[in-house]
């Protein structure tokens, strides 16, 4: 998780107002890295995502007017489907994965289709978003 400050005040003085206000010890939580970054904000990581939880609430409520926090949260893999034909739009492109493609167990929510493009021999790609747990199972087959 990233700390910074609203108002203009360097890294050190976010870090000492954070030592000053919080301690780890009564909120059991371990803090692995307490690091200041080049873009002026206190870079913290712990060991678990409850972990991350528990600072956070823990910090917004003792230095909430001074110190915004940001979790970072990890993006879905990108696909690349070739040679799709016309008539599969971003709009229904799960619907028709999930109809030819029974057998790969593929779930509701799994695929989010970002967008199209054609390419320079005219062939129409698709570019759809995936989850990590189900990037594995992708990889190695092909999608019909």
């Amino acid at each position: 998780m990233a700390v910074k400050c609203r108002g203009a005040h360097p890294p050190e003085s976010i870090k000492q107002l954070l030592k000053a206000k919080i301690n780890p010890r009564d909120i059991k939580v371990g803090i692995y890295i307490f690091k200041s970054l080049n873009s002026g904000r206190v870079l913290i990581e712990t060991s678990s995502k409850e972990e991350i939880e528990a600072l956070d609430k823990e910090i917004q409520a003792k230095c909430g007017g001074d110190l915004e926090v940001n979790i970072h949260k990890l993006r879905k893999s990108r696909l690349i489907i070739f040679n799709v034909p016309d008539d599969i739009s971003t709009t229904n492109t799960e619907d028709s994965l999930l109809l030819q493609n029974p057998d790969r167990n593929i779930e509701k929510g799994d695929i989010a289709a970002k967008f199209s493009y054609v390419t320079k021999m005219m062939n129409r790609n698709l570019v759809v978003g995936v989850g990590a747990d189900s990037m594995k199972t992708r990889l190695h087959r092909k999608i019909k």
